[in-house]
């Protein structure tokens, strides 16, 4: 069985002297709200432009990603088996006995095409650097690996062995990638040419081929493609190659009949247990999991949860059995498994971790949100209480949250967008399970939460008047509404009357000392200090306070007089922050699915 790669806030730009930014009613007055009782008193507010911000700027520097990636799989044994898989630049083989939840690295290479193994001992793989591939073997699981023959990099090549001495190697040949097919007996070092034209369907864009012995394989070839859409044939043969039978085929583009292979979905690849029983992934929009019964005859989706049609994708299917299967999932850095033939997955690897959203109470006690599980949108609920080493779920929540910060022992407050509730602010009371929306006395879409323990929070709401500011200091069952004099995206208490807020175009922070009467805008020094996305503003004490984004971190220990701004490569999302003291923190890498901690304020940081 052989593996085949497949070549698979807002921005803060201030000036010193801006004008700040106002909303349209500046002289509301703030608003005691509760139970439909309504009380108010004048506010004066005004803002006063002040010198722009100190900062001092830096790189936010991960190290490599704790999670591999992986590009193809392997599986000799239902419960052992093979992948590569890179860990940032580097590429390795991998091994497993576990089922694929943990992996041990067997070799490095610079650039691995495919991997094939016969046995826990014995298999093959292309490497390539620059203009030439080599395909090369191993005789002891990948722990040392020769060289068979070199071959130029534009000789795309596939392999696939069913012993230590016989195999296929197909290469691809111009204009149409039309399959040509050679054969070994004598484990690669001599090859024969098969069948200089193998059967190739409206012009060979994409194939797969797999043999299970040395007579029986299939060649699965896809043409011509639409949106969402390939022609495909399935091809049979009894005599190594030598001679082909058509036994499947889809419909034209654009058609809606019924035929043993779907038109629609781009051909992935091929996999077979034995004469009867075979899978094939398909990519797109219409990706799907589909499996054969009949040697290859008729093709069927397996409508799972985890892989449906049209939905999350799998690709690099190894079935070492009938029913037990691995693929690669959508993200390429989750493996999954399934024991009856497709209908159900579970994700063997990574170890369980927040991939969206962490929030933690102390150093030990955390809620995660979004898993590799959740596909297309996050909806898992996770709690660690080893400070992220470990983690267990919880269940599903009905609102996708990006913002989770506790109160207390019990209480966790979020930031969520629920499917028909638009965004919203929800709690959770009982420390995990139950998260409820809040009722709030202004209509109109949340931009930020700052909830301070024990009962204290602030919510910023865009309304047609421009941005409300609502107070709570009995757990959210009272709020104050002020409409603050400028249009805000996120606002923090640092103090019983200190305040900040970053503007909603990016261009200010603001500040103020008697809670909200007056404020004075600062501006940041220039383009090279810009935070895309504004998440998170918060202040654990009056020193101590940070501002995040998608791709830096803001973070002030003298009360806002100056700061220090970490930016992000082009490579890192920054799903999340989170501090439970000036020194101990958390970020979720979005891009590549990592959890990482600092314990000194951010200046370095440590993969969990």
């Amino acid at each position: 069985m052989r593996a085949w790669i497949w070549g698979a806030v807002t921005g803060l730009v201030l000036t010193a002297g801006c004008a700040p930014e106002t909303s349209g009613n500046p002289g509301t007055p703030a608003r005691s709200i509760s139970s439909g009782i309504t009380s108010s008193h004048q506010a004066a507010k005004r803002v006063t432009v002040a010198s722009p911000l100190t900062v001092t700027q830096s790189r936010l520097m991960l190290p490599a990603p704790a999670v591999w990636s992986f590009h193809a799989l392997d599986f000799v044994t239902p419960t052992s088996g093979y992948a590569v898989a890179s860990r940032g630049p580097h590429m390795a083989v991998l091994y497993t006995g576990n089922s694929g939840k943990t992996w041990t690295a067997r070799a490095t290479d610079s650039k691995i095409v495919q991997l094939d193994m016969v046995s826990a001992s014995t298999g093959w793989m292309t490497a390539c650097a620059g203009a030439a591939c080599a395909l090369k073997r191993t005789v002891n699981g990948g722990r040392s690996w020769m060289t068979v023959m070199r071959f130029p990099v534009r000789d795309h090549v596939q392999i696939d062995f069913t012993s230590s001495a016989v195999g296929w190697r197909e290469r691809s040949a111009p204009p149409h990638n039309t399959p040509v097919l050679y054969r070994t007996t004598d484990g690669g070092a001599h090859w024969s040419l098969v069948n200089a034209s193998p059967p190739s369907y409206g012009g060979a864009f994409s194939n797969s081929f797999d043999f299970i012995n040395p007579h029986d394989g299939w060649l699965a070839v896809g043409g011509e493609g639409g949106v969402g859409e390939q022609v495909k044939a399935v091809y049979h043969t009894t005599d190594g190659g030598y001679s082909w039978a058509k036994i499947a085929i889809s419909a034209n583009l654009g058609s809606a009949q019924k035929t043993p292979v779907p038109v629609g979905g781009y051909l992935n690849q091929i996999a077979f247990s034995n004469a009867h029983v075979g899978y094939m992934t398909l990519a797109g929009p219409m990706s799907a999991v589909l499996r054969t019964a009949d040697g290859g005859h008729h093709w069927t989706v397996i409508r799972s949860t985890a892989f449906p049609l049209g939905g999350t994708q799998a690709s690099d299917p190894t079935f070492p059995s009938p029913s037990v299967g691995y693929v690669v999932g959508w993200d390429a850095a989750s493996v999954w498994k399934t024991t009856d033939g497709g209908m159900h997955w579970t994700v063997q690897y990574p170890p369980l971790h927040p991939t969206q959203v962490v929030g933690f109470r102390n150093a030990q006690d955390g809620l995660g949100f979004g898993t590799v599980a959740d596909g297309a949108l996050p909806t898992n609920l996770i709690r660690t209480r080893d400070g992220g080493r470990t983690w267990t779920t919880i269940g599903d929540s009905a609102a996708t949250f990006w913002n989770l910060q506790w109160t207390g022992p019990h209480t966790v407050w979020a930031l969520g967008y629920g499917l028909h509730a638009g965004t919203r602010v929800y709690v959770s009371r009982d420390g995990e399970h139950q998260f409820v929306p809040v009722a709030l006395p202004v209509q109109g879409a949340v931009e930020g939460i700052a909830m301070s323990p024990p009962s204290g929070g602030i919510v910023v709401v865009g309304a047609a008047s421009g941005s409300e500011m609502l107070t709570t200091h009995d757990g959210g069952h009272r709020w104050t509404a002020v409409t603050l004099p400028f249009a805000a995206r996120v606002v923090a208490r640092a103090g019983h009357h200190d305040l900040w807020a970053l503007g909603s175009t990016g261009q200010s922070l603001y500040h103020s000392t008697n809670n909200g009467k007056t404020w004075i805008s600062q501006a940041l020094p220039g383009a090279a200090y810009r935070i895309t996305q504004p998440s998170t503003l918060r202040f654990l004490s009056a020193s101590f306070g940070y501002l995040w984004g998608s791709n830096s971190l803001m973070t002030t220990d003298n009360g806002g007089k100056t700061w220090s701004l970490s930016t992000a490569p082009a490579s890192v999302q920054l799903n999340a922050f989170d501090f439970v003291s000036p020194n101990k923190g958390w970020l979720v890498d979005g891009s590549n699915l990592g959890l990482y901690t600092t314990t000194n304020g951010g200046k370095t940081w440590t993969a969990k």
